[in-house]
């Protein structure tokens, strides 16, 4: 599948995710600080600013990344660093599962109990 990107300034870079194991992949960049591992490319553009102030800035991140992604049966993961509230009920719109880990204080009002009330429904309990 041929994506188009919509936007007019674009920048390519590379990034090098560092990795000591076996891979036929991976490469030595003599002159880099992280010398050996995989070298990734990437085709980078602006984001929304709108959507940017609706679910910030790495939720906008995700709702980029995920516009060729069909709804479920997709369950999608990520770390505090993306999720907020916001993104969560987009998602939910979107009819895509999603997972993160969160900080309470990132939320505006969170619908959340608290970790107390959470402790006393024992181990394993998800909300």
């Amino acid at each position: 599948m041929q994506v188009r990107p919509s936007e007019q300034d674009l920048c390519v870079d590379e990034q090098m995710v560092p990795f000591k194991g076996q891979l036929s992949i991976k490469q030595l960049m003599k002159g880099k600080p992280i010398k050996w591992g995989v070298n990734i490319v990437l085709l980078c553009g602006e984001l929304d600013s709108n959507l940017a102030k609706s679910v910030g800035s790495g939720g906008s991140v995700v709702l980029h990344l995920i516009q060729n992604v069909p709804p479920n049966p997709h369950f999608l993961y990520f770390d505090k660093y993306f999720s907020t509230f916001g993104l969560f009920e987009r998602l939910q719109q979107l009819n895509i599962y999603a997972a993160g880990t969160t900080r309470t204080n990132w939320f505006a009002q969170p619908p959340f109990l608290t970790d107390k009330q959470m402790r006393k429904m024992g181990r394993g309990t998800a909300f």
